[in-house]
């Protein structure tokens, strides 16, 4: 009994170390190596203490150091490429379809927003090349009234003046431009005079800021084992997606039967790519996947579809950041300020198209600039 409990626990031994070795050798053996970079801190947490700590002086020391890219460690010793060269970011991020994400980190955004784009680049290419052609009809939903919203305000202010949370409102209107752009949903966050709908709370919860990344939520999207175990953020986190896909679902088949009666109309009764238009992402997607002139590899599940549907490229987390940090610079710089006023209030028209906003050179440099800072 005892010989057979030790052989079995031998076996498990064995097995785990065979399978932690063949992912973590490939990983230490990496090209990465042969970069410049600060020495190990930690054989077991690597640098992931120390970037993971609030002091800017520690990254301001290695750059000056070791140069705009370098190679820090991760934990069990794992090397990483570490970069601020805003070529390198960029050339990653525009060619996702040959830097995929690690293992663990898809897992980790799957269990938030389940199999999207930002999961599972190549699935989505080919189809996502139909859907992305139109771009530029979605523009018309950022006319989303912020104005009338905080005239609003004003107007219920007895001193007729308002000092408000700029970034609130634009988180709001930037929810309600993704749920129109996705899946021509309107949250109506805007409307203070209406409870959140089920959809919208769901949404704030998936974007809602999470806790600081520790080793435990690291280790748990490395091994499969710990991926079930859940805490109460997880949970909410689950049962919000949950939500979202529940109504992305009954969303997806009333879009399909509209879909299905106009072009049965139609003498051939078949969809085809250049039958693609629409404004939301998730009546072009449908679309797109109904597409006969389509392979069949490229076709994707209806789950898919609504889990990339309601993936925007950036959550509304990202939009305030880059707001945050925009108009910090501005109240810094009143002179910029005024010349950016000058230019806005220059323009003849309350409801400026694109290429109008496109025109504005001082609001183009503003954007840039603050894009390549933050």
């Amino acid at each position: 009994m005892i010989s057979s409990l030790l052989l079995l626990v031998s076996g498990a031994f064995v097995y785990l170390l065979v399978k932690s070795l063949s992912f973590f050798v490939p990983r230490w053996r990496s090209f990465l190596n042969r970069l410049r970079g600060p020495p190990n801190a930690s054989l077991l947490f690597g640098h992931f203490q120390l970037l993971d700590a609030d002091n800017s002086a520690i990254h301001a020391q290695w750059f000056a150091e070791y140069g705009s890219t370098m190679r820090t460690y991760g934990l069990f010793a794992v090397p990483q490429l570490y970069t601020a060269d805003l070529r390198v970011v960029n050339h990653i991020l525009t060619h996702s379809m040959t830097f995929f994400k690690p293992p663990e980190s898809r897992v980790a955004l799957s269990r938030i927003l389940g199999q999207g784009v930002l999961v599972t680049e190549a699935l989505f290419y080919g189809i996502m090349q139909s859907a992305d052609s139109h771009p530029r009809t979605l523009h018309s939903v950022l006319r989303k009234s912020l104005c009338d919203y905080w005239n609003d305000q004003i107007a219920a202010s007895p001193e007729g003046t308002l000092r408000t949370n700029v970034i609130g409102g634009l988180s709001k209107m930037t929810l309600d431009v993704i749920g129109l752009a996705g899946f021509n949903y309107d949250f109506d966050t805007l409307n203070t005079e209406k409870p959140p709908n089920e959809l919208s709370v769901a949404f704030q919860e998936i974007f809602k800021s999470p806790p600081r990344l520790n080793v435990v939520e690291l280790l748990r999207n490395l091994i499969p084992g710990l991926r079930h175990v859940y805490n109460n953020r997880l949970k909410k986190v689950e049962n919000a997606r949950k939500t979202m896909q529940r109504i992305g679902m009954q969303l997806l088949k009333e879009k399909k039967a509209e879909i299905m009666q106009e072009h049965g109309e139609k003498s051939t009764g078949t969809v085809e790519k250049k039958d693609v238009q629409g404004r939301d992402l998730l009546t072009l997607l449908i679309k797109a996947n109904m597409a006969t002139d389509i392979p069949d590899d490229q076709r994707l599940t209806d789950e898919e579809v609504v889990a990339r549907s309601h993936v925007p490229r950036r959550g509304p987390r990202d939009d305030e950041h880059v707001d945050n940090m925009c108009l910090y610079a501005l109240c810094k710089h009143p002179e910029m300020q005024q010349k950016l006023r000058d230019e806005l209030l220059a323009v003849p028209t309350d409801a400026p198209t694109m290429d109008d906003l496109n025109a504005l050179t001082y609001l183009d440099l503003i954007v840039r600039e603050t894009l390549r800072l933050h």
